[in-house]
């Protein structure tokens, strides 16, 4: 890979990828502000339907340096019905990120992408999006991921609360 890191965002509609997709363009400095899907100003939902439907149809790509790297990224859409979208971007990347929604967990779209990513041997990092929701239920939440990707899943970074608020991610 070198300085080039090419990876894609994975996951189950509306587990959070565009979302993710623009934080990471927006702490970068690629974009001087992060759209917001329900506005209809992502730089990754860019199609009219997209913006109309609140959702991504087509694979997207955000590019961005990072220090002395440079970052590639395919954001796609998570309903199965764009399975050829999915599919495209598991082709063209190095390592997938696949996103799991704090609120709804694995879903069937996750089990899906799981299945693809491990047939073409991605590496993989699990990404849990939307900590910041009330009542999200983390030990069984954990439980549920370690149960489906294997007891050697390793939680790297975890959610710090306060007062019952997501503060921060420690690693």
């Amino acid at each position: 890979m070198g300085n080039i890191y090419n990876f894609g965002l994975f996951g189950h509609n509306k587990s959070g990828k565009t979302t993710l997709g623009e934080a990471i363009l927006f702490k970068g400095k690629a974009i001087d502000r992060m759209g917001n899907i329900n506005q209809g100003n992502t730089c990754l939902d860019y199609d009219v339907e997209e913006i109309k439907r609140l959702m991504s149809i087509n694979l997207s790509i955000g590019n961005l340096k990072w220090k002395d790297k440079k970052l590639y990224f395919a954001d796609t859409p998570g309903y199965m019905d764009f399975v050829g979208e999915q599919i495209s971007g598991i082709k063209a990347v190095d390592f997938a990120i696949l996103n799991i929604s704090a609120d709804s967990g694995i879903e069937v779209g996750t089990e899906k992408l799981w299945e693809m990513i491990q047939k073409e041997k991605l590496p993989c990092l699990i990404f849990i999006n939307k900590l910041d929701l009330p009542d999200i239920n983390l030990t069984q939440l954990f439980k549920n991921i370690q149960s489906f990707f294997g007891k050697k899943t390793t939680f790297i970074n975890l959610p710090v609360f306060e007062n019952g608020k997501l503060n921060c991610v420690k690693g």
